[in-house]
């Protein structure tokens, strides 16, 4: 997979936790993508692997609502087998712009 086809993908990961919200947050990108060595190596990995990262926020809903939209895409991706990146499974909740990190 190129690093075209990777963006690609990520969109459509993105998109299938996040199109079908309510109420319907605004994707902005916000970061990448951005390609670096892979920092989830694995037993079985190759060591030439790489990573692709891109960031985008949620806007255009009302601030009590992002928590629980975040929360709806962690779900989701969680639900279609990824993983979390991030130390902490829960995301930080108590931050006025919560987050999760998740791979593939």
């Amino acid at each position: 997979m190129n690093e075209q086809q990777a963006t690609e993908r990520a969109q459509q990961i993105i998109h299938q936790a996040v199109d079908g919200m309510s109420p319907k947050p605004t994707l902005k990108l916000s970061e990448g993508p951005s390609v670096g060595s892979c920092l989830a190596r694995e037993e079985h990995g190759h060591d030439d692997r790489v990573q692709l990262t891109v960031t985008y926020q949620l806007t255009g809903v009302p601030g009590t609502q992002a928590k629980v939209l975040v929360k709806r895409a962690r779900d989701a991706w969680v639900k279609q087998g990824y993983r979390f990146q991030s130390s902490t499974a829960d995301g930080k909740w108590s931050d006025p712009f919560p987050f999760v990190n998740m791979r593939t």
